[in-house]
């Protein structure tokens, strides 16, 4: 398999980051935060992206291991996880509207103009892959994807680091 020695470390980046997050907002909170305080919200963007980007840099050692081959892995798993992400994209959105309105979404951590363009990129990577645009180059567009969701998380995570506005 391509780049086999990069997703496993990709997992663990991606498990390290939903950890680390965690306990940032473990120990920024004297108290238990509300259940509609923002910082939950990134909290879970973070530990969401984290853990799938986790789970699936090591998906593609199963089909991988059932000799199923080539395209037919990364098509099955970039098809997976174009589907996982846009269904997080909008449960993320939909439980930050509820809570605190429409007003919340243009004040999100990181900001829609950078937020929209990595997830159109991410989804766009994934369709080529889905649909076999290009065999000899789909572990790197799915690797690729991968990545940029990373990117994703550690903008989320990084937000954690900052003191919050009061």
């Amino acid at each position: 398999m391509q780049h086999d020695a990069l997703f496993p470390a990709i997992a663990e980046i991606g498990a390290t980051i939903a950890g680390f997050s965690g306990v940032i907002a473990l120990f920024r909170r004297g108290t238990t935060p509300s259940e509609s305080d923002p910082e939950v919200f990134t909290v879970r963007d973070v530990v969401r992206i984290s853990l799938m980007v986790a789970a699936f840099a090591l998906l593609p050692f199963v089909p991988d291991g059932l000799d199923l081959g080539g395209t037919a892995v990364w098509r099955v798993c970039s098809l997976l996880l174009a589907v996982f992400v846009l269904l997080g994209m909008v449960a993320s959105l939909r439980e930050v509207r509820r809570e605190h309105g429409i007003r919340t979404l243009r004040e999100n951590p990181v900001p829609p103009w950078i937020l929209l363009p990595i997830v159109v990129v991410i989804e766009l990577l994934l369709c080529a892959n889905a649909l076999a645009y290009s065999p000899k180059y789909a572990a790197t567009f799915y690797l690729a994807a991968l990545l940029l969701l990373l990117v994703l998380a550690g903008l989320f995570f990084l937000t954690l680091l900052v003191p919050p506005r009061r």
